[in-house]
This record gives structure tokens, C-alpha cells and sequence, in this order.
């Protein structure tokens, strides 16, 4: 949940709501701001800004700050002006919906790369390097984008399989091996049977990364690493997963490319001599996607 719908979503003191509601519509302008200063402009104490941080689960004032300033700078940043849940109506043409469609995915991937950080994808990387299985856990729409990240792993020589929520994982006591990774998919990162698989991964120490939206989750909480993506789309009112679905796709090729680039030389030589000795009987009508011949 995002710290400003934890601000609309909490019941507060009259001191309290004034500091809410001062914040909400100062937004950027506090940054400069010290904790007297805002405490002073709302008519109240600095213990009652400290009592409000903690209140919405924060240690303290500053990190409560921090985090707010860091949200409003994303969902301000730039981003084209479509909506991501309904980019297109009824009144657009062809050749606008293929426009505006393109450029949404497109800004969706720029977005979801100012989110990531090098550290992130490095440790999520690392933990799957040193697992022997990689169990993804997605559902719906991510278990297509799921199935082709264990491909791609697949073709590295890295075992991975992605299942559905209502498989027999807590069954057969997989998530609880001790050379097993969990990635979780999950945008709101509130989907209650993947929280159910990975809250057993949890009670195991089996570590878990998590691809989801920005802000606290229970899937955020419980992961070893985060890796966020764009976060602009409603849970329900949209006419599709345009910015969830390429966002995701984004990071799980950003994660398998950081995977492959850690063993570089060995996969590079793997991938091409299977696929090599596996499809040779393949033709290409195309000089472009011909392969040249080996002597």
C-alpha cells in the first residue's frame, strides 16, 4: 500500500489529520522542511508527527519523510499523457490505438528501470545463482510471463518451473528445500494464494524475491529482495495489463540477462551450440534471421 492511501485509509487524531492533510497539499514543498517547521505550520508538537510515523508503521519521522518524498517524485515523474487503464476510447482510430498502445508499454519499461537498482537485480540474480531449483510463483496473465522466464533459464541449464497458486507446492514440501529460490509475481502483492505458497517459503528462510508494485505489501514484507515495477494501473477498471504486463516481462529479462551476463562466456556457448545441435534442421526464408554457416 502506498504511504499516501495508508494517509486516506487510517483513522487519526484531530492533530493528526491536520498534519495529513497539511502534507497532502504541500506535497514536494516539504522536503526542505525540518520537523519544527511543519509541526509549527500545522499548530502542533513535533512528538505529534513522530507519534504519526509510527502510526503508519514508520521508526521515525525522517524515514516516514523519506519515503513520501520518494513517492510523490515517482507518481509525478513524467509518463505520457494516456491512461494506463484506458488509453484508448471509443472514438480512436486504428492508427491511434497502435500509437498510443506502443507508447504506453514503452513508457511502462522506462518507468519500471528508474525503479530498479543495479544492488537489486545483482542480489536476486546472485540468490538464483546459487539455488539448484527456481520456483516461480505467478497467476492469471503472469503465469504466461512466468513459464517463458523457465524457459529462458531452462536454455542456461538452470532448473526452474512456474506454478499456479493452487498447486500441490506446499504439498510436496518443495518451497522448503534448501537449495530452492521462490521468485513471486504479484502486482498488488496482496494475492492470497501465492502469499499462502510464499508465506511457507518465508517460514523455511527459503529466500524470495518479489516483483510487485511500489509501496508495502505483505509479499514485500517477507521477500529478500524487491524488485518494483511501474505502478500507474487500478487493480480492476482497465481494458487491459498493458503496463504490468510489459513491466514484469521487463524485469524478468533484466533479471535472466544479469543471470546470464554473471556466467557470461560458458552460457553464451551453451545457448548457442544446443539450440545449434538441437534445431539444425531449421530454414530461414530471410537472409536477415539466416544463420551463417559454420565450417
Amino acid at each position: 500500500m502506498l504511504v499516501t492511501e495508508k494517509m486516506k485509509a487510517g483513522k487519526f487524531s484531530d492533530a493528526q489529520q491536520a498534519v495529513i492533510d497539511y502534507i497532502c497539499k504541500e506535497e514536494i514543498n516539504i522536503a526542505n522542511m525540518t520537523i519544527q517547521e511543519i509541526a509549527k505550520a500545522c499548530y502542533t508538537s513535533n512528538a505529534t508527527l513522530i507519534r504519526l510515523a509510527h502510526k503508519l508503521g514508520y521508526s521515525g519521522w525522517d524515514s516516514f519523510k523519506e519515503n513520501l518524498l520518494e513517492e510523490q517524485k515517482y507518481l509525478s515523474s513524467h509518463f505520457p499523457d494516456i491512461d494506463a487503464n484506458i488509453p484508448f476510447s471509443r472514438q480512436d482510430s486504428i492508427a491511434s490505438i497502435i500509437h498510443k498502445v506502443a507508447q504506453l508499454k514503452a513508457a511502462a519499461i522506462e518507468d519500471t528501470a528508474e525503479l530498479l537498482s543495479p544492488a537489486s537485480i545483482r542480489k536476486a540474480a546472485d540468490f538464483i545463482d546459487q539455488a539448484g531449483m527456481v520456483i516461480i510463483l505467478g497467476s492469471h496473465n503472469t503465469l504466461m510471463l512466468g513459464d517463458s522466464f523457465a524457459l529462458k533459464l531452462g536454455r542456461i541449464g538452470k532448473r526452474a518451473r512456474c506454478y499456479p497458486p493452487d498447486s500441490e507446492l506446499r504439498y510436496n514440501h518443495e518451497l522448503e528445500s534448501p537449495d530452492v529460490v521462490v521468485v513471486a509475481i504479484s502486482y498488488s502483492g496482496e494475492t492470497v494464494d501465492t502469499l499462502r505458497n510464499v508465506n511457507t517459503a518465508y517460514l523455511a528462510s527459503t529466500p524470495i524475491i518479489a516483483i510487485t508494485s511500489i509501496g508495502d505489501s505483505t509479499l514485500s514484507t517477507l521477500a529478500n529482495v524487491v524488485l518494483p515495477i511501474c505502478t500507474r494501473e487500478k487493480m480492476y477498471s482497465k481494458i487491459s495489463w498493458y503496463t504490468t504486463e510489459s513491466a514484469i516481462d521487463y524485469v524478468l529479462d533484466a533479471l535472466y540477462s544479469v543471470l546470464f551476463w554473471k556466467h557470461y562466456d560458458q552460457n553464451l556457448d551453451l545457448r548457442i551450440q544446443t539450440a545449434r545441435n538441437i534445431e539444425s534442421h531449421r530454414q530461414a526464408a530471410s537472409s536477415v534471421i539466416a544463420e551463417e554457416e559454420t565450417k
